[in-house]
């Protein structure tokens, strides 16, 4: 599905619902969730020529802002829409707009916490 014309709608439809995700954990998110969090920027950031473990600590992040959300459906439904296989190639160029979101996300989860 990820190489026809609808791969743009499934990146627009995922950043949507990751938007909503960011909103809602920021009401809901606890100390623990944040240390996660934080530990998965970090790991982001130190691994920013392995894509491998880059693509991980990025899903990882993800995952972490759905459960915090305490929303099951959209915890559930997030993961369900594949991300382009060639978005982790795009490490090196994304990474500064990636970690620059991520940590714009728990910057805003410590002003309204």
């Amino acid at each position: 599905m990820l190489g026809d014309p609808r791969t743009r709608e499934l990146v627009e439809l995922r950043s949507g619902l990751e938007v909503q995700a960011v909103e809602l954990a920021a009401l809901r998110v606890n100390d623990e969730a944040l240390q996660r969090m934080r530990a998965n920027l970090e790991a982001m950031q130190k691994s920013v020529d392995d894509l491998a473990a880059f693509g991980e600590a990025d899903a990882a992040s993800h995952r972490e802002i759905a459960a915090a959300s305490g929303n099951v459906v959209l915890e559930e439904l997030l993961p369900s829409i594949p991300r382009p296989p060639w978005i982790n190639s795009l490490a090196s160029e994304l990474f500064t707009r990636k970690f620059s979101s991520h940590a714009a996300a728990l910057g805003y989860f410590d002003s309204v916490g």
